[in-house]
């Protein structure tokens, strides 16, 4: 470049990142967004005993869906679907007591999080294939007598976490093209936890894994349907599907729109 060319007029673009419970949050917005632990504040007691910072992560999957991140996202908001596409899921989640997919979500202007505990069934003391916990060392300063224990938290639209006594696990849904998105799960365990020792990975991952790929042929399916020259969308059940009005409401807000 000639002499007068001046690098600092061709920056590389600034970026929001703010740390919370050990997660790093990236926010592109060119203005001030609003204070992340403003927005979390209410996350910050129930979190509080599964030490999120102070745990490891101890595997990460990254799955590619040939879908619009829309549909994923609708997907994993409602559970109606779970019984007759997630036997596995259901042989722990307790779904007459998580009804619709809403869990206990505090006001914010514009539907930002979902908050609330990840009701088991009776019996069940972890969120695995078997009900038990996968992880010997626990969340925290949990103990046996504390299980089951579990909370989750939807951040719309980007990320959900779901903390059990044992394990914790992160989904990040990443928006690729108008028909991909990727979606990447770390799976977290307390940091003084060891491998072999403690937990083995398939253990560890199995029935989220599960659960995750049987979504994602849903949502490819659905995808081919919604580019369908013929496709016209449907109403939405308030009954069954809540999460999705809450879902698109948040969506509208977001953009601005009404």
């Amino acid at each position: 470049m000639p002499d007068a060319f001046e690098p600092a007029d061709y920056p590389l673009f600034r970026t929001h990142i703010r740390s919370w419970n050990g997660l790093v949050f990236i926010n592109l917005d060119g203005h001030e967004p609003e204070p992340l632990d403003q927005i979390l504040e209410p996350a910050m007691e129930p979190f509080a005993r599964f030490d999120v910072a102070g745990c490891k992560v101890a595997h990460t999957v990254s799955y590619s869906v040939a879908a619009n991140w829309k549909v994923v996202l609708e997907n994993f908001v409602e559970c109606y679907h779970c019984p007759s596409a997630h036997p596995e899921f259901c042989r722990t989640f307790d779904l007459n007591r998580n009804p619709g997919g809403l869990l206990n979500s505090p006001a914010h202007p514009k539907m930002l999080l979902d908050l609330g505990e990840f009701l088991l069934k009776p019996g069940a003391r972890s969120n695995t294939l078997t009900g038990e916990p996968v992880c010997r060392t626990l969340m925290g300063a949990l103990t046996e007598a504390d299980l089951p224990a579990a909370v989750a938290l939807t951040f719309r639209p980007t990320t959900s976490v779901i903390l059990f006594g044992d394990y914790g696990i992160v989904h990040d849904f990443q928006p690729v093209s108008p028909l991909e998105t990727r979606v990447r799960c770390q799976w977290l365990v307390s940091a003084s936890a060891e491998a072999a020792r403690d937990y083995n990975i398939e253990s560890l991952i199995a029935l989220w894994d599960i659960t995750n790929r049987q979504d994602w042929v849903l949502c490819e399916m659905t995808q081919q349907g919604v580019g369908s020259r013929r496709y016209v969308p449907g109403p939405i059940s308030l009954q069954q599907e809540p999460a999705l009005q809450v879902f698109r409401a948040s969506y509208y807000a977001m953009m601005g729109e009404q």
